[in-house]
């Protein structure tokens, strides 16, 4: 801001500069609504200042005294409204405001309350519903009072064909121990709506073929459930297989499933099987020719790893070969050869030794059998690798224990070896003792129960009092778990108090104690990648260096799944080894074995029937083994028990051994079912928004149809609850039993809280330290609710017994004005005309537009003047350009009209007035300009 001089003269005028000119004729102005108007504007270039005189008027303006003919109306919320507008009811008058008394047309006294009845003392006829209501202090409700049940669907159920029905248990007022409170209101749970859980059929009939299943939709949106015929197998109905075989010593114990081959995945309904077993079902083998079925036998393990049986050698033909079956018709078989062996257990190593497992070795290398005597089927083997040297390369220390081999690979197995720990010289403790420093000390060293030997330690240097202050490892002997125990020994006889403890060993060396050094890696390794655990004090890790060789040698499986035993042997064959990164790994071939490849069948016999027959085999040399079992052909497949639940009429067919080491049992089969019973609909979308209008539901099915009784069963999908009130036990809910016996009855978890907030308190109204309104629902002349709405749809709710409530506790009901007092006068009100209360008007923040009838008469008016005396300056070309309006002298008559302002426009300087009523007429004059 500008700095000014301003000089008064006996409070008449302001002086500016130097020359003085002539006031101008008086100017009129119309304001005609409230708010800023511009008087005068002067050239700020020219002049510096300017001095007004300016009058102003406002006319039919009411004060208190205006008042009368008071109507003070009724139904209002008590208290004292300040600034309250004002409105015509007749006339055009504007703008007034007053402040409003308004006192308790009657007060009720509450004699008690149970749930949301309230109980009044005397009669309370007359009193209008949706009155408004004001206590007269705040009543809390208890935890008790005002706690809830809660309630979670922890089992939907099934088995229902309709709605169930819930109860909950009411809240008892005999496990609530807070004084005066009554019984709750209870808590209700209504299922809303469903979903299906099984469809059965029962009694259907045989069909060939399956129809489609629909599922009417629910009536009132939702999901349409959607499902697919499911179906058991007819009993005693023999389906056609392709022929496959069963080997084993117990051929006929079969699985049999049904297989998801129609794309849907579904699975079987209730988990059933079809159990059944496979059989021709003739009475006698001449039947089964007759049908084209062959009874014959031939030889197992074409396809998987036979047991060959080991030990034969070369020249020991004729091998005899017995077929035992069941008839007299037995089959008769021929040998011409050796195959490479196989046999059970782990006896691998026995018949293909390997005479060095070489080293260097990072790959699986090629394993080459020389050729048979007959034929080209070679023999195919194939090997894995193991650790054929470990080397210690610094043995490390802080080790307390033998550490672990860090890195083996996970395909290893069959690893032993012993990692033997030696004596170091660190984590030594020594307890000096005395007297030791004559004659001779010794001091021996003895592995924890005797494992571990070789330690030897030796006395480095005394203290003056003649303890032991240093010792010395000579030897750090090898093969210790744990620290060794150390002894002394004096010979002087006087020595005493002296210990040492060892806490730390090292790596010394790792010992390889099984044949075949670990084995069964099958994938690329590299050298060096096993390592030691970090030790347990300090981190000197021991390190080593590692070698892989050949581990085990086996018969290889081929790509078309056939073992690789070969045949036409009538030598040993050799074994070249080459490839694999490494060099010098050598095997041999022990014995021959014989396979199904070894033999021709040149008479199938017949009449076999389920048991295994076992081929005996005479070898001329006793060494000879053999484990070869007769298979068997089926051709039908018999149900003997139907199931339910399949989607899928072809069968699965998986033959079981009933031994513990038989590698195969055949591979089994598959048969497609002509004729099934429907007994349902498999579910593929359970559905949503059923509700007790949809049920029962009955489906409908196309062509053909599967006959018998549909029955839809349901379970819970959605509830609603209301969450009662009082509850100081989570109450128990009890469902109905679902109307399918097999069914499950739907189940919920109920607990209880406490209501957030304060929904279920009584609050003080104004007046009496609140602010909380509520509205009176009569329901009989003693009777009524109190609601937080006029109309009555949210009645309070408390659990208490009022009566017993020390305060007193009162409701008063409704308001009327009984004090008026005009705080803005407004403009344009004649004599005679109607003010009042609008009926929107809303008197505070805690009161909603109630009440009627507060209106007066306006007995008189009166007209504000305001003069004042003002003079405009600026200060145009200073280093800060602004305008000033200054009243230094007025006079009114009760209340100000207006205020004077300024503003610069450019160069231009207004003088602004700013009305606080309509219809305010100015007139001013120009007393006279300062020019610079």
């Amino acid at each position: 801001m500008a700095n000014q001089n301003f000089r008064v003269k006996n409070g008449l005028e302001i002086g500016v500069g130097n020359t003085y000119i002539q006031r101008s004729v008086p100017q009129r102005i119309a304001i005609p609504t409230a708010g800023t108007t511009t008087l005068d504007t002067i050239d700020g270039t020219v002049f510096r200042t300017a001095s007004y005189t300016v009058q102003a008027r406002t006319q039919n303006q009411i004060v208190t005294s205006s008042i009368g003919s008071t109507q003070f109306g009724s139904g209002y919320v008590p208290g004292t409204y300040t600034n309250v507008p004002l409105f015509a009811q007749t006339g055009v008058g504007t703008g007034a405001k007053a402040t409003i008394g308004i006192v308790t047309e009657s007060t009720i006294q509450i004699g008690k309350s149970i749930g949301s009845i309230f109980s009044a003392t005397t009669d309370i006829s007359g009193i209008s519903s949706g009155s408004p209501s004001v206590f007269n202090s705040r009543l809390k409700a208890s935890d008790y009072e005002n706690s809830k049940a809660i309630f979670t669907l922890s089992n939907v159920g099934s088995g229902y064909t309709v709605i169930p029905e819930v109860s909950v248990a009411s809240p008892t007022i005999s496990n609530n121990t807070v004084t005066g409170v009554e019984i709750g209101s209870p808590a209700v749970i209504d299922v809303t709506s469903v979903k299906l859980t099984e469809v059965s059929i029962s009694g259907g009939t045989t069909i060939t073929s399956l129809p489609t299943a629909t599922i009417p939709a629910p009536d009132g949106g939702g999901v349409q459930a959607e499902g697919i015929i499911s179906f058991g197998f007819v009993p005693d109905a023999y389906y056609p297989v392709s022929s496959f075989g069963i080997s084993g010593r117990a051929v006929g114990n079969i699985s049999i499933s049904a297989a998801s081959t129609d794309g849907t995945g579904v699975g079987f309904g209730f988990s059933a099987r079809v159990t059944g077993l496979l059989e021709h079902n003739f009475a006698n083998s001449q039947d089964a020719v007759n049908a084209g079925v062959d009874t014959g036998a031939f030889i197992i393990f074409q396809n998987n790893v036979p047991y060959t049986g080991a030990g034969y050698t070369p020249g020991n033909f004729p091998v005899t070969i017995t077929a035992n079956g069941t008839s007299n018709a037995n089959a008769v078989l021929a040998h011409d050869s050796f195959s490479l062996p196989t046999t059970r257990g782990n006896m691998w190593w026995s018949q293909y030794p390997i005479t060095n497992m070489g080293t260097g070795y990072t790959e699986i290398p090629t394993l080459v059998v020389d050729n048979p005597s007959i034929g080209s089927n070679v023999g195919v083997l194939t090997a894995t690798l193991g650790i054929s040297t470990i080397v210690v390369v610094n043995g490390g220390s802080g080790y307390r224990r033998p550490p672990r081999l860090v890195g083996v690979s996970s395909d290893l197995v069959g690893f032993a070896g012993t990692i033997g720990m030696g004596v170091t010289d660190t984590g030594i403790f020594i307890s000096a003792g005395s007297g030791y420093n004559t004659g001779v000390t010794t001091l021996t060293v003895t592995g924890v129960g005797n494992i571990g030997s070789g330690a030897e330690m030796t006395v480095k240097g005394y203290n003056p009092d003649g303890g032991i202050e240093a010792v010395t490892v000579s030897n750090t002997g090898v093969g210790y778990t744990v620290p060794p125990i150390v002894t002394i020994e004096n010979s002087n006889g006087i020595s005493t108090g002296a210990s040492i403890v060892l806490t730390e060993l090292f790596v010394k060396d790792v010992t390889i104690s099984n044949s075949y050094a670990g084995y069964g890696i099958t994938q690329g390794v590299s050298a060096n990648d096993l390592s030691f655990s970090y030790p347990e004090v300090g981190s000197n890790v021991a390190t080593l260096t590692n070698d892989y060789g050949i581990g085990r040698i086996q018969i290889f499986r081929k790509a078309d799944g056939l073992a690789g035993m070969g045949s036409g042997y009538l030598s040993i064959p050799g074994i070249t080894i080459s490839g694999g990164g490494g060099t010098g790994a050598a095997a041999t071939v022990a014995s021959l074995g014989i396979s199904s490849a070894c033999i021709a069948i040149t008479d199938e016999g017949s009449g076999y029937s389920n048991y295994v027959n076992i081929l005996s085999f005479d070898p001329a040399s006793p060494e000879g083994q053999h484990n070869i079992y007769v298979q068997y052909t089926y051709d039908f497949i018999n149900i003997t028990s139907a199931g339910s639940g399949y989607t899928s009429r072809e069968v699965n067919i998986t033959p079981i051994y009933n031994g513990a080491w038989y590698d195969d049992a055949g591979d089994g089969g598959i048969s497609t079912a002509t004729d099934v019973i429907a007994d349902g609909i498999h579910l593929i979308n359970v559905g949503s928004g059923y509700t007790a209008g949809d049920l029962p539901l009955i489906p409908t099915y196309g062509s053909p149809n599967p006959g018998g009784t549909s029955t839809v069963y349901v379970g819970i999908e959605s509830f609603i609850s209301y969450p009662g009130l009082g509850y100081t036990v989570a109450p128990t809910v009890t469902v109905s039993s679902p109307e399918l016996g097999a069914g499950t009855t739907a189940t919920f978890i109920s607990s209880i809280s406490v209501y957030s907030g304060a929904e279920y308190d009584i609050k003080a109204g104004p007046g009496y330290g609140g602010t909380h309104v509520y509205y009176i629902q009569p329901i009989n002349s003693y009777d009524f609710k109190v609601s937080t709405d006029k109309d009555g749809n949210d009645p309070i709710v408390v659990g208490v017994d009022t009566s017993l409530i020390d305060d007193n506790l009162k409701i008063s009901i409704g308001g009327i004005a009984t004090s008026i007092t005009i705080t803005e006068p407004g403009t344009s009100y004649q004599i005679g005309d109607v003010v009042g209360i609008s009926t929107t008007t809303t008197l505070s923040d805690y009161s909603t537009s109630v009440g009627t009838g507060v209106s007066f008469t306006v007995t008189n008016t009166y007209t504000s003047y305001q003069t004042s005396e003002v003079t405009l300056l600026h200060s145009i070309g200073a280093a800060s350009s602004d305008a000033y309006a200054v009243e230094y002298s007025g006079i009114d008559n009760e209340i100000g009209i207006g205020t004077f302002s300024a503003d610069l426009d450019g160069n231009n300087v207004n003088l602004k007035f700013t009305s606080s009523y309509n219809d305010t007429d100015l007139i001013y004059i120009k007393n006279h300009l300062t020019e610079f």
